[in-house]
């Protein structure tokens, strides 16, 4: 049978070309069956839409399992696709397939045949592209190593710089905490020493102001020359114990947020006097003196240490060098509002105690108060320690018995005002009743009493 008579060469080629177009019409449908293998590894397209698919960044390798979704992979995966395609494909199209087995198999071989003359420079052009483009991915993937590489090394670079300057900045921290400690310190001791400079300047002027005038006589001094000078023998640690209230006592704002607590009791009392004067004994460096006048309140300190009246002269506050009894004893009966007197009561005898009672009884109009604040010695750190941190101090005094002396003495509605936990400043043990109520209990008490 003649061939040209049974097959159609036009009618066949114009099959192909509607099957090639009706692939590429189509959108996600799949197509005929790809195999392709290349050194290392075979990858499986199973569809039509590969391309797209792998355009979207996820698909699978061989197995179908992996998720391959960074570049490298994406353009091998394409290169070994086009790679195929440029060949000569091993299956004839499917529409071919539609003849008569024994009337196809010479048209195959034909076609094939013509496909290998026709197209064997362009695989050449086509496997030397290839080629190229692959060595061209190697070469980038290559540099992309390298220069993750540096990032990392940069990185870690970057981590000990930062590193070593964290270092740094701690040891200039610490350097600088240091310096400011030494110059604080340095600070502190100057000051000291000028208060010691100007306590023996002011003796030493009188001294000579009591020698000047014996001159040009050749009298011998006078009794009472002789007395003021030896009274500056009781002024000879002034200077020391300032200093001492300096470095033991706290700050003068830590003092005086403590002493807000007796604000109330002042009011009450000045209300009760009609705004009569206050007098605090003791009065040191002047932190409630301070407080009271920025309160509005009338108050005068009383000091037998020269360099406190001076430092709160130099602050406006009316403050007097004088002992307490004696110018207590100066005042008239009922004429103040209030006495008052903080961490000065455990520096007397047992006969000065009694006899400031005595006079602060005297001097106080009806409705007036005393308020006096003593070291705590029910705290046994206190008692046992604490309290001989001042070696002036003669012995603690127990509050009960405070409390019992001061009715004793007159006063009425006399209670203790116990004040400044301990555990303000040490970790409570709440689980062992005796430690907490005897040393972690409050480290001072006030005794604050009233004249009907």
């Amino acid at each position: 049978m003649d061939m040209e008579q049974e097959i159609s060469i036009e009618e066949i080629m114009q099959k192909i070309k509607d099957e090639v177009s009706r692939r590429k019409s189509l959108t996600g449908a799949e197509t005929a069956e790809t195999d392709f293998n290349q050194s290392g590894g075979g990858v499986q397209i199973t569809s039509g839409n590969e391309l797209s698919y792998m355009n979207s960044g996820n698909f699978a390798d061989a197995s179908g399992n992996k998720k391959i979704n960074f570049p490298k992979q994406r353009i091998e995966l394409l290169i070994n696709d086009t790679r195929y395609k440029s060949q000569i494909r091993s299956k004839i199209p499917n529409a071919l397939n539609r003849f008569p087995v024994n009337k196809s198999k010479l048209l195959q071989k034909i076609i094939l045949k013509f496909y290998e003359l026709l197209f064997r420079e362009q695989r050449t052009v086509n496997n030397g592209i290839l080629d190229a483009l692959q060595e061209f991915v190697s070469a980038q993937s290559e540099t992309e190593e390298s220069v993750n590489g540096l990032t990392t090394r940069a990185s870690e670079l970057d981590g000990k710089i930062d590193g070593g300057i964290g270092t740094l900045r701690s040891e200039l921290a610490g350097l600088a905490g240091k310096f400011n400690d030494a110059e604080q310190d340095i600070f502190r001791q100057i000051k000291d020493h000028k208060l010691n400079i100007v306590d023996m300047q002011r003796r030493l002027m009188l001294l000579l102001e009591e020698a000047r005038k014996r001159l040009p006589s050749d009298e011998p001094f006078s009794v009472q020359q002789i007395e003021n000078m030896l009274k500056e023998e009781d002024h000879i640690f002034d200077a020391m114990y300032a200093t001492f209230e300096d470095r033991f006592r706290g700050t003068r704002e830590d003092i005086k947020n403590r002493q807000q607590v007796y604000l109330p009791y002042i009011k009450g009392a000045s209300d009760k006097t009609d705004g009569a004067q206050i007098i605090d004994v003791g009065c040191g460096r002047g932190e409630w003196l301070e407080l009271l006048k920025e309160n509005g309140f009338d108050a005068k300190g009383i000091d037998l240490n020269d360099i406190m009246i001076n430092i709160c002269r130099d602050l406006n506050l009316d403050a007097v060098s004088s002992d307490a009894i004696e110018y207590l004893r100066s005042l008239s009966a009922s004429s103040l509002c209030a006495v008052t007197g903080f961490h000065i009561i455990e520096h007397l005898p047992f006969k000065t105690l009694i006899a400031l009672f005595d006079e602060s009884f005297r001097v106080l109009k009806s409705g007036g108060v005393v308020i006096f604040e003593t070291p705590n010695p029910e705290n046994l750190s206190v008692g046992a320690c604490t309290f001989y941190t001042d070696p002036s101090h003669i012995k603690p005094l127990v509050p009960l018995t405070m409390q019992f002396i001061a009715e004793y003495r007159g006063f009425s509605k006399v209670e203790i005002k116990r004040l400044h936990k301990c555990s303000d400043y040490y970790n409570v043990v709440e689980e062992n009743k005796f430690v907490t109520e005897n040393f972690f209990n409050e480290m001072d008490y006030a005794l604050i009493g009233f004249k009907k």
